[in-house]
């Protein structure tokens, strides 16, 4: 198993990747709030409008995706960046783990664990001392892991469609 930075090579298998999370994550979400549809439903062009998102941190300073690849295949990946934080607060930016996916016939295996190392690592070396990840309750394996990993809930985001 081998962890590295993507190039823009690896941008039509990253796509590929994240269409497969989508459609596993919408399935669950979906499944345990029927709400959240409304909000969560795709474009028909998701899979260009992601692959120019994806283009932006390949190679930024602020951003990096890395792979996890285990025999020459991509298995998993994540989509991480720095954000800015409002200036009200002393912490002016923020780690941000957009995506962290790994394909399901090679989990348990410890390679999110492995990803988030290295992503760790990174932050560490941009010097971010904290990270957020968004998730929906609604995933309850995600939740679990990231609350393994330490992560800690900090708000809620609520919504009504009008």
């Amino acid at each position: 198993m081998l962890i590295k930075k993507a190039n823009s090579s690896d941008i039509k298998e990253i796509v590929k990747l994240w269409l497969d999370f989508m459609n596993e994550h919408d399935q669950i979400i979906f499944k345990n709030d029927h709400r959240l549809k409304e909000f969560e439903t795709k474009r028909k062009d998701m899979g260009e409008k992601y692959k120019t998102f994806i283009k932006t941190y390949i190679g930024s300073k602020n951003g990096v995706v890395f792979l996890v690849v285990e025999n020459n295949n991509i298995v998993g990946y994540a989509l991480v960046f720095i954000k800015n934080e409002i200036p009200i607060y002393k912490c002016k930016q923020i780690g941000y783990i957009s995506d962290l996916y790994i394909k399901n016939n090679f989990r348990n295996k410890g390679l999110s664990t492995k990803l988030k190392n290295q992503i760790m690592a990174w932050f560490k070396t941009k010097k971010i001392t904290s990270v957020a990840v968004p998730l929906y309750p609604a995933n309850k394996k995600a939740y679990s892991i990231y609350k393994n990993w330490g992560f800690f809930d900090y708000k809620v985001e609520m919504r009504i469609k009008i």
